[in-house]
């Protein structure tokens, strides 16, 4: 596996003292240098037509050439709470270090101090470089996540970095293999620096399946709710393709972003995230098949019993807990967290009750359903939700594959407008 070194840059060691008079010492070291006039015909060269980059480079004049770079490096976003000339500085800088720090050949990072305005990374692999937020926006377990802003060829970018200590290579595997599939968090890259790894990623604005539960935010359409189902079904399809279990889809392990449409209303982007209980599928036996006792399949009670296999459809059960709130509106009504983890009572007892449990609450829909099954009666609403009580099967042998899942909901969705899953954004 590739090595990684810790490289924390201090001020002294590496650049002279930067003025600190004008508004942005790392702008003010860069225009005293002869560099200056390259790097910032650089940053024109790629947002600026020839004639307007000869005019303002020809008038010589700083105003004009630091709102030339400002527009080379246009970014209308987030900023982190930095200001203007920051960013301009912070974008001469990282193009005046790029290839020095190609040729050094490792990952860097600057601890913030007063040249620097925030954390600064570089990715010698992506040549990206990143500046850290300092505000927490969420936090798990041993993890939290930052805002931060990517800086490449195309300027800035908001994203997010997950900060975590102690990362477990399996969860860093996972997320390497899976890092660019439809219906999983998008990775732009996973450093290490020292016991602490920065998983810099898509910046999902809605935040997870969870969050947006609990702000009471269904005012959702059926075909929005079907495109987010598909994401999921399709990333927990590429998972499995992967040979990997996740264990653990909880709805705070389930993300959201929005973008406005072309007809006004928003397009959804959804993807799985969290692989920290994540285990591959030939070390999975016996291991407990979900984390969160509330998104457990009957059989999965009885964890110890299971073949390996087993597992893929104990996830499918717990994606489908959390499409069947986001069909409904409502939690789910047989949660039973002491059936499940009640230990005074035999494992194989326990899973017959919470089946039973399970049958009571979903089978009369789902036999008024399944006798309208493949009728062309069927709406196309009724076929979704029969889709996700498929999911919810107390038997898993009735259960749908995840492959079997996102053909029926393709077909579904097909019938009305012709979307498949590779039409989806990462």
């Amino acid at each position: 596996m590739k090595q990684f070194f810790f490289l924390i840059f201090s001020l002294s060691s590496l650049f002279p003292i930067f003025a600190t008079a004008a508004p942005d010492p790392l702008l003010a070291k860069s225009k005293k240098s002869g560099e200056y006039k390259k790097l910032t015909e650089k940053l024109l060269r790629r947002h600026l037509r020839s004639t307007e980059r000869k005019r303002i480079l020809s008038a010589q004049h700083d105003v004009l050439l630091e709102k030339a770079i400002a527009k080379g490096s246009t970014y209308t976003g987030e900023r982190l709470g930095l200001t203007e000339a920051q960013l301009q500085g912070l974008a001469i800088f990282f193009e005046s270090q790029k290839q020095s720090l190609q040729q050094n050949g490792s990952n860097v990072f600057i601890k913030k101090n007063s040249t620097y305005p925030r954390d600064l990374v570089f990715s010698k692999a992506s040549r990206h470089w990143y500046i850290l937020g300092d505000d927490t926006v969420a936090k798990g377990h041993k993890k939290r996540l930052v805002k931060a802003l990517m800086y490449n060829s195309q300027g800035f970018s908001l994203i997010g970095c997950a900060v975590q200590e102690n990362m477990l290579s399996v969860e860093k595997k996972s997320l390497k293999k899976l890092h660019n599939e439809v219906g999983v968090m998008r990775v732009f890259d996973l450093l290490d620096f020292g016991s602490t790894s920065y998983v810099f990623c898509k910046f999902y604005r809605e935040g997870s399946l969870e969050s947006f539960f609990a702000r009471n935010d269904h005012q959702m359409t059926l075909r929005q709710k079907e495109e987010i189902a598909l994401q999921l079904i399709s990333g927990l399809e590429a998972i499995q393709n992967k040979n990997i279990v996740h264990r653990d889809l909880k709805s705070a392990n389930l993300l959201l972003d929005s973008e406005s449409g072309t007809n006004g209303q928003r397009v959804f982007t959804a993807a799985i995230c969290d692989f920290g209980r994540a285990i591959p599928l030939a070390k999975v036996d016996g291991q407990k098949a979900q984390w969160n006792p509330s998104f457990n399949a009957p059989e999965a009670i009885h964890f110890e019993v299971l073949s390996a296999k087993d597992y893929y459809k104990t996830d499918v059960f717990a994606l489908g807990c959390n499409l069947y709130q986001l069909f409904y509106g409502d939690a789910i009504g047989w949660e039973n967290r002491s059936l499940v983890k009640n230990s005074f009572v035999a494992p194989n007892v326990r899973t017959y009750l919470y089946a039973k449990r399970l049958s009571h609450c979903l089978k009369n829909r789902y036999a008024t359903l399944q006798s309208k099954s493949g009728n062309s009666i069927m709406t196309e609403k009724e076929r979704f939700e029969f889709l996700v009580l498929q999911m919810l099967h107390p038997d898993p042998s009735k259960r749908p594959t995840v492959k079997e899942l996102c053909m029926k909901l393709e077909k579904i969705m097909r019938k009305r407008n012709g979307t498949s899953k590779h039409q989806y954004s990462k």
